[in-house]
């Protein structure tokens, strides 16, 4: 596909998807209201996929672009956006973070800690070479 070619249909959806993206423009509730669901979001997706595959290549990315923050400025309940990792505003997100105790790690932390003792006691030990029973050294 030639990236020079872009035909007036092309152009105007350039225009609409960028003046979308610019300026904030919230859709109506209405609107967000019936496309909050499994449906609507694959009816999002899969016209954002249909403008990519039959269009121009860069009208195609704006359509991924749009559907993306259609998604997002609608606050959609059911929305797969919500649970990933770079929307939360304080950080990660992580999926251990409000998971119950286990029984298991409750009772790690009640065992008593786990000392090293790396020097080991202070005794004037020495070690004593015993007999070899009959091996013979290596040279």
């Amino acid at each position: 596909m030639d990236f020079k070619k872009l035909s007036t249909h092309d152009i105007f959806l350039i225009v609409v998807f960028v003046i979308y993206l610019i300026f904030n423009i919230q859709a109506p509730s209405v609107v967000c209201a019936s496309m909050d669901n499994v449906v609507g979001a694959i009816f999002i997706a899969a016209v954002a996929i249909y403008i990519l595959f039959k269009s121009n290549p860069i009208v195609g990315v704006l359509a991924l672009l749009v559907a993306y923050q259609f998604m997002k400025r609608c606050n959609f309940k059911n929305s797969p956006l919500k649970n990933l990792p770079f929307t939360s505003k304080n950080g990660f997100n992580s999926p251990f973070k409000n998971t119950p105790i286990t029984l298991e790690e409750e009772m790690v932390n009640k065992m008593a800690p786990l000392v090293i003792n790396n020097d080991g006691p202070n005794t004037n030990v020495k070690p004593i070479l015993a007999e070899q029973n009959g091996a013979k050294y290596l040279n």
